[in-house]
């Protein structure tokens, strides 16, 4: 069973504007700016993605087979960019590894120094060693699921409103947009379903715009999930926190995200069994930029 990728609307960029009446207008801040990758960017990047998946086969009340598994790892490296598109993606970037843990074992795996080139071609973002190094296998789980090189924006509208807002401002927004992000079906989806958030801070920086900090809620009901139909509801759950520079100004971001994803169905094998899912995600990114 596929993991549904809810690590990719863990990316966002905001960009500030201010309106209103009286002496002193409120500032209220657009939520949906983007930020591009540019040429000549250099970033310190950790990211920690910790995943479980359990699946049982219940027979009745008695549970026949059980499977359960755990990947994730936590990374740290320097992306340099090298090229990019007019719309920010990436062409050719370099990373340079510090660090590499394997979660489900704890063991760090040394990749220190390690400079891995990516290059986009008619197949998309692929990626090469310098030359005469060996890659670590779980470096290279690594970088299969290093994404696209996609702008670090991609996905994200569906979260945000489309009209800015005051710190303390709440918004509401329509499930459909982030199903697809999630690889569901919006008619699957069910009236349960809600998508909610709410700036919670815009806290000033010296001589850069201010951090927004907001917080997205995800919770989408549907009654089918990768072909399964369920005999109750499957449920995914997201708590999304995070930080990030109004305007898209510069690429720095802290951003940390939990999912949950529940359900039922009977199994595809007709037998009278009862497939139950519980996969659980949490992913933490921080950005910091370098000179």
């Amino acid at each position: 069973m596929h993991t549904p990728p809810l690590f990719v609307i863990a990316t966002a960029c905001l960009a500030a504007s201010a309106w209103g009446q009286g002496a002193e207008a409120t500032p209220r801040h657009d939520l949906r700016g983007n930020y591009r990758y540019r040429a000549g960017d250099k970033l310190r990047i950790v990211e920690r993605r910790d995943q479980t998946q359990e699946v049982r086969v219940r027979r009745g009340t008695e549970v026949v087979e059980r499977d359960a598994q755990r990947e994730g790892v936590e990374q740290r490296y320097v992306l340099e960019v090298l090229e990019v598109t007019p719309e920010g993606d990436l062409l050719r970037a370099l990373r340079t590894y510090e660090a590499l843990t394997v979660l489900p074992t704890e063991a760090s795996i040394p990749v220190e120094g390690i400079r891995v080139l990516f290059r986009r071609g008619d197949e998309g973002l692929r990626y090469t060693a310098e030359q005469g190094v060996t890659l670590p296998d779980e470096l290279k789980a690594a970088l299969e699921d290093a994404g696209d090189g996609s702008a670090p924006t991609e996905n994200t509208g569906a979260l945000f409103p489309e009209e800015p807002v005051a710190v303390g401002g709440r918004w509401v927004r329509e499930p459909a947009a982030i199903a697809e992000v999630l690889g569901l079906e919006a008619v699957d989806l069910l009236p349960a379903s809600k998508v909610e958030g709410e700036l919670k801070e815009a806290r000033a920086r010296p001589g850069a715009t201010p951090l927004l900090r907001s917080e997205v809620r995800v919770s989408l009901h549907a009654s089918r999930f990768q072909g399964l139909v369920g005999s109750e509801p499957f449920v995914f759950e997201l708590r999304c926190d995070l930080e990030l520079p109004a305007g898209g100004a510069d690429p720095a971001q802290d951003l940390r995200i939990h999912g949950e994803v529940r359900g039922k169905a009977p199994s595809p094998a007709n037998d009278g069994t009862i497939l139950e899912l519980e996969l659980d995600l949490d992913l933490t990114l921080t950005r910091e930029a370098l000179p």
